[in-house]
């Protein structure tokens, strides 16, 4: 196992959260204003996960925080919503 596999799946994963909760707001499904944390394909909270050294615990930790707190928005969403 590669040990900077996680370090890029975090940033994959970002990325296609972003373009999902993008999709969401674009539609008018909701108002971007609600998203806890802004996210933009390379960055989540303003921090950018592409410029992350993996050694950086505290920085990590504060990205799975706030990926768990948007997917957290996206479970709360009305379940009638086609996406």
């Amino acid at each position: 196992c590669r040990s900077a596999l996680p370090t890029a799946s975090l940033v994959s994963f970002v990325s296609l959260l972003s373009q999902l909760t993008s999709h969401i707001i674009f539609n008018g499904i909701v108002d971007q204003s609600t998203l806890p944390n802004p996210m933009s394909n390379h960055s989540i909270n303003n921090i950018d996960v592409t410029k992350i050294v993996e050694s950086d615990v505290a920085r990590w930790s504060c990205v799975v925080f706030c990926i768990a707190e948007n997917l957290r928005w996206l479970s709360k969403l009305p379940i009638d919503i086609h996406i």
